[in-house]
């Protein structure tokens, strides 16, 4: 089941970095000798790190070299169905809360730094929300909102800013560069999950045009 994918053994900051290096080490080996097993792994660690859209594309490798994986096959199953949500956040511990967040909730996560990495990731996948802080550094934040709101497949994709500058007239630039709503940092935990789910209900399945990957204080 999807439950037993988070089986890594973790403990708290010690083990995170090891994760970390086992997985992009796994993943520099997958492209030259790629195996199920080994794509197994790679999804079990990026689980752990709450990277679960990264997570399930490698799932569907694993199933993909081999089919006879029912546990793999039921995961795949169970995690298609997740709303995905690209968070773009260049502060790691804002970023790891709202990811962590919403992995707990039942979202497919995928994480950016940089405005380069989100728009990369959407040359490929069509997330079904876009939340993004506005304070990213290497482009205006309102430059990336319209950047997003002028490719056809995201027209339409909700867009979640959130800034520690929200001023009335702020507000009013995320609305008219095409952001669909705003959040003032620093936020509650249940402000943010009522806002996402507010925007992904009723959602619809997204277009893809590649193969899918799916804290108690204030989040600033």
């Amino acid at each position: 089941s999807f439950d037993n994918l988070k089986s890594f053994p973790t403990n708290g900051d010690i083990e995170e970095p090891l994760i970390e290096r086992s997985v992009a080490t796994w993943i520099d080996v997958a492209k030259y000798k790629p195996t199920a097993e080994l794509h197994y792994s790679i999804a079990l660690g990026c689980m752990n790190l709450t990277r679960s859209a990264e997570g399930y594309m490698h799932l569907i490798q694993s199933l993909e070299l081999d089919p006879a994986q029912a546990d793999v096959r039921q995961a795949v199953d169970a995690l298609k169905s997740r709303r995905l949500v690209l968070v773009l956040d260049h502060s790691t511990t804002a970023r790891k809360l709202v990811c962590g967040l919403l992995d707990k909730n039942d979202y497919l996560v995928k994480s950016a730094t940089k405005a380069a990495e989100a728009l990369a990731f959407v040359d490929d996948v069509t997330p079904d929300l876009i939340y993004m802080d506005l304070s990213i550094p290497d482009m205006p934040g309102l430059d990336l909102v319209r950047d997003f709101r002028s490719r056809p497949e995201l027209a339409h994709i909700p867009i979640l800013a959130v800034s520690h500058v929200h001023g009335f007239v702020d507000r009013m630039k995320v609305k008219v560069a095409g952001g669909s709503a705003f959040l003032a940092k620093p936020f509650q935990s249940p402000e943010l999950l009522k806002e996402v789910e507010k925007l992904t209900k009723p959602w619809k399945q997204p277009k893809e045009k590649a193969e899918r990957p799916g804290g108690r204080g204030p989040i600033d």
